[in-house]
């Protein structure tokens, strides 16, 4: 078998180019697309009743099945959505090298938790705000 070389003229500036250019190509837009892209996976696989790993989210327990039901809210799917405003609550934060993903501290009004808390108190047993 004979072995074929390629040569590349200018090697090693052009491996100085590509270190530079990886660096240029982070930007805030960059992150931000970036950020929406998880959050759009995050609210989609939430909303199809699955958790990080594509496992079916722990059932509604009776009560809360019931109280569901009452509000004439589906109760096939746990889906984590009463009237949205968790969900929508997500957000991107970013810089040029970084996308955090959070929850923006909403709610519907008096009485109604906040968004923050309610993923807060969520999140343990249904396991939807992560990336896997």
């Amino acid at each position: 078998m004979v072995q074929k070389f390629v040569e590349i003229p200018r090697l090693p500036a052009l491996k100085r180019k590509l270190t530079t250019l990886g660096s240029s190509i982070l930007s805030k837009k960059l992150m931000g697309e970036i950020g929406f892209m998880a959050i759009n996976r995050i609210d989609k696989r939430t909303a199809r009743g699955l958790d990080v790993n594509g496992q079916a989210f722990k059932p509604y327990s009776p009560a809360y099945r019931l109280f569901r039901m009452k509000n004439k809210r589906p109760v096939n799917i746990v889906n984590l959505n009463f009237y949205g405003t968790m969900m929508g609550a997500m957000t991107a934060d970013t810089d040029k090298s970084t996308a955090k993903i959070l929850f923006t501290n909403t709610s519907r009004g008096p009485g109604d938790t906040p968004a923050t808390q309610k993923a807060f108190f969520l999140n343990p047993t249904r396991n939807f705000f992560a990336l896997s």
